[in-house]
């Protein structure tokens, strides 16, 4: 008998997007899933198109509960799976036809406790296309990965750390649950499951696609998003700081401590857009924070990339906020070469 896999899909007020989202799920070539759909207080209809679905589709159980935001609503569906198979698919993304059955295959055949797939990304709110043209992230090439390569890579920021492009041994879950009432809470969770896994299966095919829309989490500047951004870095760092060497070697933990630079200064690059609080108060403070923060480290150790960038929220902000896009610009153009 086949095994079941429980697929797990927060839903808010996405009704342009969920027809889309839901076809590619009860579509799968992979036919034993339980779909768990969380209506979380929807305001616009999308509550009953879930309703509609699991009409249709006996796989398909609707939860209906006020708003708590999207961890708490991924914590509900991970109570209620049954499945030894975890996999999560946000309301406005849509999977391959054949995500499960290839995913799942390739967990089982190599004995892994999670399998990843490459995912593109279409900015729209157009109905999504698979194209062989669209550029395939994340950048790591397929294969299996240990625990200690595996946590390599993902502190160098060459794993995303979203769920949704992920399949996961079930267990992986029993004591962790997602951190509610922040909305950048993959972060947090993607370091304490790769940090108990065994063994990970990169699979080369694109089999995800992830849109980004004006409202999306990833392209709202509110106060909120980015303080969370930051706040969720800030975490993720003593979780590596207290298990050293026990999980991370020292090598990663200096690792992450630049990526967490490079990151936190992305949230200060960010909070030229924020909305909802005085602008120059909120970057004034976060300022202060990222200069705290780099105080703690040994910056004569980092690669110059992290030095000279840090050194210029230090002694001039405003010539950073000139030179960091430039800088993105070029790691896009650097990215779209290495991909292709």
């Amino acid at each position: 008998m086949d095994p079941l896999v429980s697929v797990i899909v927060p839903v808010y007020n996405v009704l342009p997007y969920l027809h889309e989202a839901l076809d590619s799920l009860i579509g799968q070539t992979y036919r034993e899933l339980e779909i768990i759909l969380i209506d979380d207080g929807s305001t616009d209809g999308s509550g009953d198109v879930c309703d509609e679905y699991a009409e249709r589709d006996q796989r398909i159980n609707v939860i209906h509960q006020e708003n708590k935001g999207l961890s708490a609503a991924r914590n509900v569906g991970l109570d209620r799976a049954n499945g030894g198979f975890i996999a999560f698919l946000d309301p406005d993304d849509a999977f391959h036809s054949e995500f499960i059955e290839i995913m799942l295959s390739s967990m089982i055949r190599e004995n892994v406790d999670i399998a990843l797939c490459k995912y593109s990304i279409q900015y729209t709110t157009e109905k999504m296309t698979w194209s062989s043209t669209d550029k395939k992230q994340p950048l790591i090439n397929s294969g299996i990965y240990d625990r200690p390569t595996v946590l390599d890579v993902l502190v160098k920021g060459n794993i995303n750390v979203s769920v949704w492009n992920k399949i996961y041994r079930k267990d992986l879950w029993n004591s962790i649950r997602f951190y509610e009432g922040h909305v950048h809470e993959d972060i947090d969770n993607a370091y304490s499951i790769f940090s108990n896994i065994n063994k990970l299966f990169v699979v080369q095919d694109s089999l995800y696609i992830h849109r980004k829309r004006p409202g999306s989490i990833t392209m709202d500047y509110s106060y909120r998003n980015i303080d969370d951004a930051f706040q969720s870095v800030i975490r993720t760092e003593s979780f590596i700081n207290a298990n050293v060497p026990s999980i991370f070697s020292e090598k990663q933990q200096l690792c992450f401590q630049q990526t967490l630079i490079m990151n936190i200064l992305n949230c200060y690059y960010r909070s030229k857009k924020v909305t909802g609080v005085s602008k120059h108060e909120y970057r004034t403070k976060l300022r202060q924070q990222i200069i705290k923060t780099g105080e703690k480290y040994d910056l004569s150790v980092f690669c110059f990339k992290v030095r000279l960038a840090y050194s210029m929220i230090r002694k001039c902000p405003l010539f950073f906020d000139l030179c960091y896009p430039c800088y993105r610009f070029l790691v896009k153009i650097f990215r779209k070469v290495k991909i292709t």
